[in-house]
């Protein structure tokens, strides 16, 4: 659950997250032994009023090139781009199964040229130029698209995705697909392929991964795993540039943790026919991630969400992965449950479940002398 926060953040309520203590693969204060912080500036977002400031289920958030603030929500159907200061600039979609329409929108990914939404219920990835016009869509993809994508080269995404085969045995067999999409269902670019286990046909664990936007047009991943730290970094044409792989001892999660309930999506397909749940339940895993999330700065640095601690905190990279700094968040408790989303352009987070109002947070990162030592 998220945890609450005053809904409109003063210059005078500045939330602050600074850094923790030094690591010893890296130093995490300035030249003039400042701490390195991110400050919120402000947020987006209100309980009642103004319908195009009150938000249904914020599934995407991010950045713009021009420093505006796109944001996605499946309960309205909408992707919306907001000036910093909260006027509503572009709407796009609405709820139906047509050209530019969402059934579903599950991802958003803020093009050098555009927007793109994975519409998971819709099985398609839709495509709108900068000024929110619908310019197409791509689909065929089975069993669903990409669910978490980004953006990679203009025209193109990248993306997870699970490819599902059948062998000459009659036996299905499947593995997940790091790549990028630009006009086919098909990859254009396969960065990286990896077995999925199957039983008699059923799937019985798959690797999750998160996903970011670098620059000029390089992708990042990291595994959501809770024994291994895993991030892989990939130039437009797949060629590895980042690579980062840690082995971490398993931890277990708290009892709190393990009774918490949180907002869960589940997608059933049988017959040809889906359907989608949202229900509230409790996370059967018994071990904590070690990495929850990731992104990456205007200035190239690589930043990790921590999560194997139970505490939130960054391990900050620089363009080169050789050494690391930690930056520990000490601002307001909801922001320790937040989805960030951190990229060339800048930074947002959201809570993906609030307590009071969807909402989103408008950040400030360091600079690189700050940050990425």
């Amino acid at each position: 659950m998220g945890k609450r926060l005053v809904p409109l953040l003063s210059s005078a309520l500045l939330a602050i997250l600074s850094c923790g203590e030094p690591q010893t693969h890296g130093s995490a204060s300035s030249g003039d032994g400042r701490q390195p912080v991110i400050v919120v500036t402000d947020t987006i977002g209100v309980e009642t009023g103004d319908d195009r400031l009150t938000f249904g289920f914020i599934t995407g958030a991010g950045m713009t090139p021009g420093g505006d603030v796109a944001v996605l929500d499946a309960q309205k159907a909408t992707l919306q781009v907001f000036s910093p200061d909260g006027v509503e600039l572009l709407s796009m979609g609405r709820f139906g199964p047509g050209p530019g329409e969402f059934q579903f929108p599950m991802a958003l990914a803020v093009l050098p040229d555009g927007y793109a939404v994975s519409d998971l219920m819709g099985g398609k990835i839709v495509f709108f130029d900068s000024n929110g016009v619908f310019q197409r869509e791509l689909t065929g993809f089975f069993p669903v698209p990409p669910v978490s994508i980004a953006a990679s080269t203009p025209g193109t995404v990248a993306g997870v995705s699970m490819r599902v085969v059948t062998g000459e045995d009659g036996v299905p067999g499947a593995s997940m697909i790091l790549g990028s999409w630009g006009d086919f269902s098909e990859p254009s670019v396969v960065f990286h392929t990896i077995p999925v286990r199957m039983d008699g046909g059923r799937l019985m664990s798959r690797p999750e991964f998160e996903i970011a936007p670098g620059p000029g047009g390089s992708v990042y991943f990291a595994e959501k795993s809770d024994s291994l730290l895993l991030v892989l970094g990939f130039s437009p044409e797949g060629e590895t540039i980042f690579s980062v792989s840690e082995p971490f001892e398993r931890t277990p999660k708290s009892g709190e943790e393990l009774s918490e309930e949180s907002l869960s999506i589940s997608l059933r397909i049988s017959d040809g026919e889906s359907t989608l749940e949202r229900t509230r339940s409790r996370d059967e895993a018994p071990f904590r991630t070690v990495v929850n999330g990731i992104g990456v700065d205007p200035l190239g640095s690589v930043w990790l969400e921590m999560g194997h601690t139970g505490e939130t905190f960054f391990r900050v990279y620089p363009p080169d992965g050789r050494s690391y700094t930690t930056v520990v968040p000490q601002g307001p408790e909801c922001l320790s449950r937040a989805d960030y989303s951190i990229t060339p352009y800048g930074a947002v987070a959201r809570e993906p479940d609030p307590l009071d109002w969807p909402k989103v947070y408008l950040l400030i990162l360091p600079t690189e002398s700050e940050a990425a030592q």
